[in-house]
């Protein structure tokens, strides 16, 4: 098959007039002008217009003629049959006009380096250049770090800062070899024992229980040395006030008893004044909670119906500060 020169739209001009005419005559039958049809199909007014005038050679090519035309009778509703038998025939193009043969040679590209010649051999120049070199390098060194052995001595700079990071602890030898000192020091007789006889026990008890099995027999004489005084002669011990002061100091720390009965099971959180969470769970029913710390308490109780609070001994009503049937308050 050879190539025809490209056809030329030769029409007679009663048939493109009559074609023109149909559509011209489609369109104001709708009552449409040609701005109107024009932004409906997307396409220039002066296209429209040379398409009803019979002005093909204005609108190139026969093909977009006669796929400009289907659109306006698919527009306007009409059969397009007639109309397009008065415009010029499609055109066909050729599939390898304007494109080179498929035997043409692949293009030499020589100007992008190759990491591997023709020859398979290694290209050494491309392998030094400077984007190689760096992550070779990076990765060789890497693996050699990885490589090493874990006893191998670091620098003296960096076993500096471990030691200064990890301060080694006092071992319990060192803590029980003081342990005796600390106890004769304790029964010399000219220093005078006001303690407590249970303070006095606590004490000796802790530091004898740290001492090595060694030392338990010197403890435990000066423990004898130190509690005899303390029986056989209690006229010139001072008074002991410790009991005293602590049960007067006791109001002033704020300890407040609360308490809470369940005939249900209850959710229940009670925070002090510290901010510390006293009580945080799900309570049983039966389960009588008592808790101490310091006031102002915070309780937040679900189903509280089920609950009954005292504070200090007097009964805490919670009607008032329920919300569907969970109760917070403050007790101060």
């Amino acid at each position: 098959m050879t190539d025809s020169a490209p056809l030329n739209l030769v029409m007679p001009d009663a048939g493109a007039r009559h074609a023109g005419e149909l559509l011209r005559r489609a369109r104001e039958a709708q009552g449409l002008t040609l701005d109107h049809l024009a932004t409906q199909i997307k396409v220039s007014p002066l296209k429209l217009e040379a398409l009803e005038q019979g002005r093909y050679d204005s609108l190139g090519d026969s093909n977009f003629t006669r796929a400009l035309a289907m659109t306006v009778c698919r527009t306007l509703r009409i059969d397009a049959t007639e109309i397009l038998s008065g415009l010029p025939a499609a055109r066909l193009h050729s599939l390898n006009q304007g494109k080179s043969p498929i035997n043409a040679p692949f293009r030499d590209h020589g100007s992008v380096p190759a990491l591997f010649d023709r020859g398979h051999r290694l290209n050494l120049k491309v392998l030094l250049a400077p984007q190689w070199l760096v992550p070779l390098g990076l990765l060789v060194a890497a693996a050699i770090i990885y490589a090493l052995p874990d006893r191998l001595a670091w620098p003296s700079w960096m076993g500096d800062a471990d030691s200064h990071a990890e301060a080694p602890m006092p071992s319990l030898d060192e803590d029980t070899a003081l342990a005796p000192s600390s106890i004769q020091v304790a029964a010399d007789p000219a220093v005078p024992v006001a303690l407590p006889e249970s303070a006095s026990a606590v004490g000796l008890a802790e530091s004898t229980s740290m001492a090595p099995a060694s030392a338990v027999a010197p403890a435990s004489v000066v423990a004898s040395e130190v509690l005899t005084p303390a029986v056989t002669q209690p006229a010139p011990l001072l008074p002991s006030p410790a009991p005293s002061a602590v049960a007067m100091a006791a109001p002033t720390v704020g300890v407040a008893p609360v308490r809470m009965v369940l005939t249900d099971n209850s959710w229940i959180e009670v925070v002090d004044a510290s901010g510390s969470k006293l009580f945080s769970r799900i309570a049983r029913a039966g389960e009588a909670v008592e808790l101490q710390g310091l006031a102002p308490f915070r309780l937040r109780i679900g189903n509280a119906s089920a609950v009954q609070v005292s504070f200090k001994g007097q009964p805490v009503p919670l009607t008032d500060v329920t919300r569907n049937n969970t109760a917070r308050v403050e007790l101060k």
